[in-house]
């Protein structure tokens, strides 16, 4: 299982292939605070906030992926690899 808990939320994206072609079939790929894109936060955030955003859509539209939101606490994604 590979874990993506990462405070630069700028550079999940680019993680994002690189984690995925580690992940054994069924593997996992958990993500923490996805939920920031529908919070309000200060201004200073917004660069993170847009990041997070683009990345929690790719991450849905990804068909190697089958991927679950939760929306507990500033929220978490499971993705499983297909």
């Amino acid at each position: 299982m590979h874990s993506l808990l990462c405070p630069y939320r700028v550079h999940l994206l680019p993680l994002l292939d690189p984690l995925v072609k580690l992940l054994e079939p069924h593997g996992l790929l958990i993500t923490d605070d996805i939920l920031f894109p529908v919070m309000d936060i200060p201004a200073s955030a917004r660069s993170w906030q847009e990041a997070m955003d683009v990345y929690n859509k790719t991450l849905a539209a990804r068909s190697d992926l089958y991927t679950t939101f939760l929306p507990i606490g500033d929220g978490g994604a499971i993705s499983v690899k297909l």
